[in-house]
């Protein structure tokens, strides 16, 4: 996403409230400071309701979502399933690899 647009919806006081609803656990300030980490926050930890009402209501595009995705810290998605559902839904092929903090070898 451009950063014109970025501002713009940091700035929007609807987009904010919807912010503020959305990652309780952060001032909206904070929860857009990264805005590619608050779409990867509403496709991992809201329902995909949340997905479309954000899409459809402040004109997000897919490919915002897949800018999103393309940047997701590890941690935001829990289970990998999760992650391939939100790679087929936004036509990613092949899939993106699914973020770690460590490589995959490490962990056996």
């Amino acid at each position: 996403m451009d950063a014109k647009k970025a501002d713009e919806l940091r700035n929007s006081k609807e987009f904010r409230a919807f912010a503020n609803n959305a990652v309780w656990y952060m001032q909206p300030n904070e929860a857009l400071a990264d805005i590619n980490f608050f779409l990867v926050h509403i496709m991992a930890k809201l329902p995909e309701a949340a997905f479309d009402y954000a899409k459809n209501r402040f004109k997000l595009t897919e490919d915002d979502f897949v800018e999103a995705l393309r940047n997701a810290p590890p941690g935001e998605f829990i289970y990998e399933e999760n992650w391939a559902e939100w790679n087929e839904k936004l036509g990613l092929n092949p899939p993106l690899p699914f973020p770690r903090k460590y490589p995959k070898s490490t962990l056996s």
